[in-house]
Formats: structure tokens, sequence, C-alpha cells
């Protein structure tokens, strides 16, 4: 990963890290009125914020690297969370586990998302890695980072 020490990458703030999570929270909060979500995935430098856009399951989907770009729009079936109860600590070295997993890992993805309610999973928290072969490996966590599953590559 190309993540420098001061928690940015290319000079944009890191969502990986609790520094950047909690700047991504804030900013959505700024951007929409609230921190009600229904996906987040934090990549290498960037994230992709799916965010309600009324009360049906019409969305709006952000891409931010510490500014938002033009939402695209769209509809979802997630279930709706507020992000601001993901508690940016847990971020912070989450992806360690996953890329220690893979033979030269080029990148760390972690998505969050509330679990269905019609299954009985606790997963919150996916963090996904991966080499230029396609082998990849997952881990998964509940809302408080505790670890709920694991697929070897």
């Amino acid at each position: 990963m190309s993540l420098r020490g001061d928690g940015a990458i290319g000079g944009n703030p890191d969502a990986q890290t609790s520094e950047g999570f909690a700047e991504l929270v804030r900013d959505i909060e700024e951007e929409t009125g609230g921190t009600t979500v229904f996906w987040v995935g934090l990549y290498d430098g960037f994230a992709v914020v799916d965010v309600p856009f009324a009360d049906d399951d019409r969305e709006l989907s952000y891409r931010w690297d510490g500014g938002f770009d033009e939402p695209r729009k769209g509809t979802s079936t997630d279930e709706r969370f507020d992000l601001a109860d993901v508690d940016p600590a847990v971020v912070d070295g989450m992806c360690d586990e996953v890329l220690a997993m893979v033979e030269d890992p080029q990148d760390c993805y972690i998505f969050i998302e509330k679990p269905d309610p019609t299954f009985a999973s606790r997963t919150w928290i996916r963090t996904m890695a991966s080499n230029e072969f396609g082998q990849s490996a997952t881990v998964e966590y509940d809302l408080e980072g505790n670890e709920v599953a694991r697929h070897e590559p």
C-alpha cells in the first residue's frame, strides 16, 4: 500500500485510518445533513459512500478523497445504518491481517454495511486483499471489530 506515515495517501486523507475515517464521517454529515448510509467502501486513497436520497430505496453514491465528487444516482436494497456508530478506531490496522494472508498483495479494501436481518450473520465489516494472480482473502468483523470469519486464498 502507498500509505504515508501521516495517514494520507497522495495528499488525500486515508479513510482506512481512524483519523481519515472520522474525517469522512464529518464530511458526510456536512454534505448530506446526516450520517445515515446504505454502504461504505474504503479503498486506497478514496472512499465510496452510498447514502439515502429519500425515505425509499433511492440513493446517492459519492466518491470521497477529502472532498466529494458529483454523486451518481441509483437504488439500494441494503439496510440503512448510522455510520457514526462505527468507532473510527476499529478501522485502524484492519487491513494488516488480511494483507498478511495473501502473497504480494496489491491492495486492501474495507466494506461496511449492516447485516441483512434475515440471516444470522454478525458481519458488519469485510476486509479483502488480492494479488496480481487473482488470489484473494477476506476477513469479516462485527461492529466492534471482533473477527467473525475468514476466508483464505
